[in-house]
């Protein structure tokens, strides 16, 4: 039997062929008139041309993302490149380019690490000029954690399902799984996941409704076994945010990668991590 997301990887390389076929078949004339393209139609050849990793020049970080590029992407091909590279084709439709973008709230903000799928656009002199295809936060601005690269894996699958949701239903949103779909599994969070106001205590507290605290150490091993029916916590912020830092909190399935929980937050005064409020929006349907 031939499986859903193998038919759904042949529909998307249907689609993308037609975009192409679709636009080889306009004219000059055509092309020289005021042409309005939807999002399906602007990213529809995305599975049939190449995708440009850029590396950031930072040994560690572009370690961590080729491996899991090697083992993990599958929708289009890809090729590594340099930063010089990327500044020479980034106004090349031909080519899609993965980069790691700082984002800022503010000039003093640390900032965000964003892994960002875009388009090569002409007349881009910048990222933020070209057209976005996918983003997704990696780690905080002021320094990594380490824990980022187990994640990255699962980030790389969530920023592939999300491409090919929007190629079929031109959705520009990340996907995330209602929270009606959280129930029997364990959740398993961390203390340095947790707004410094949750006390550990309280995380505790709700082991009856399999809610369970643990290290980094024993979460990164459930993660990278990928084994167990389990979601886990993971905090994108900065190390030491200001006032105008923001920070994702995502709930992940360790073993299918699906995005349960997604959510960005002022860091301001309560300080980065879950708040009770979004752990009782995790547990709300237990």
């Amino acid at each position: 039997m031939i499986r859903s997301n193998t038919i759904q990887r042949l529909l998307l390389t249907a689609l993308a062929l037609a975009s192409m076929l679709g636009g080889l078949l306009i004219s000059e004339d055509a092309s020289a008139q005021a042409q309005i393209q939807t999002r399906k139609e602007k990213i529809g050849d995305f599975t049939i041309k190449t995708m440009k990793v850029v590396l950031s020049g930072n040994k560690f970080n572009d370690a961590a993302l080729s491996d899991a590029i090697r083992n993990s992407w599958s929708i289009s091909p890809y090729e590594v490149c340099t930063q010089e590279e990327f500044e020479k084709l980034m106004t090349d439709s031909k080519y899609y380019f993965m980069v790691q973008d700082l984002d800022k709230e503010k000039p003093d903000d640390p900032g965000i690490w964003l892994l960002r799928v875009v388009k090569g656009t002409q007349g881009a002199k910048k990222i933020k000029d070209m057209y976005e295809v996918a983003s997704f936060p990696l780690c905080g601005g002021d320094g990594a954690t380490g824990r980022e690269d187990a994640f990255i894996p699962a980030f790389l699958d969530i920023i592939q399902s999300h491409i090919e949701n929007s190629m079929l239903s031109g959705g520009n949103a990340i996907p995330t799984s209602s929270l009606r779909k959280v129930t029997m599994q364990d959740i398993y969070f961390v203390p340095e996941d947790l707004c410094p106001e949750v006390q550990t205590s309280y995380v505790e507290g709700l082991a009856r409704k399999r809610v369970l605290l643990t290290d980094i150490s024993e979460q990164l091993e459930i993660v990278l076994n990928g084994t167990l029916p389990s979601l886990v916590s993971y905090v994108v912020a900065p190390l030491s945010p200001t006032k105008h830092s923001v920070c994702y909190l995502l709930l992940i399935d360790a073993r299918t990668h699906e995005l349960y929980y997604f959510k960005k937050e002022k860091v301001g005064g309560a300080g980065r991590g879950y708040r009770k409020g979004n752990i009782r929006d995790v547990i709300s349907h237990r």
